[in-house]
């Protein structure tokens, strides 16, 4: 049980549809650094490759992006990077306004000084991106000192899941209008 299953049941709970199905392409590798998910690399092109594989099933409703903890100490560029990726990602997969939640890390009170300063420079890109959110990490557990626990990834899941669908519904409301 992770954040994925939280997510999935949480979007289904939220359409009030049980017809829905929603479908997860992971690319998840611990331990990265964002350099190493950069346009070109070997992790970025693995996950687009992936996601492409899924078009053909199934349209994109957006990504889910959750890395950092390797780039908390030295990477004060991180969330520029971040957001050059998903500039990126958009063009390569065709989906220009493709939604995108960014959650924080965890909130380490050994590194509380360190951490805060990254989880706040993740939470100015959306006023950088369009159709970009970012989800707090405030009050979610973990096992370790870095890595949600179980209670923690089952809350940070609902909390992209919500994220989610207020993007998807802000571009609803906007194609209409």
């Amino acid at each position: 049980m992770g954040l994925g299953d939280a997510f999935a049941r949480e979007t289904v709970r939220l359409k009030d549809d049980e017809n829905v199905s929603v479908g997860l392409v992971v690319n998840a590798i611990g331990r990265t650094s964002i350099e190493r998910w950069g346009p070109g690399q070997h992790l970025y092109l693995e996950a687009l490759k992936r996601a492409r594989s899924a078009q053909k099933f199934g349209t994109i409703k957006g990504v889910l992006w959750h890395q950092g903890e390797a780039d908390v100490v030295g990477s004060p560029s991180h969330a520029s990077q971040l957001a050059f990726i998903m500039l990126n990602l958009r063009r390569d997969l065709g989906q220009p306004s493709l939604p995108i939640v960014i959650g924080q890390v965890y909130r380490n009170p050994k590194h509380e000084e360190k951490i805060s300063k990254f989880n706040d420079r993740l939470a100015e890109l959306p006023s950088l991106l369009s159709g970009i959110d970012c989800v707090s990490s405030k009050g979610i557990s973990a096992f370790d000192g870095k890595h949600f626990d179980t209670k923690g990834a089952m809350a940070i899941g609902k909390r992209f899941a919500n994220s989610m669908y207020r993007l998807e519904s802000t571009q609803q409301k906007e194609s209409l209008e």
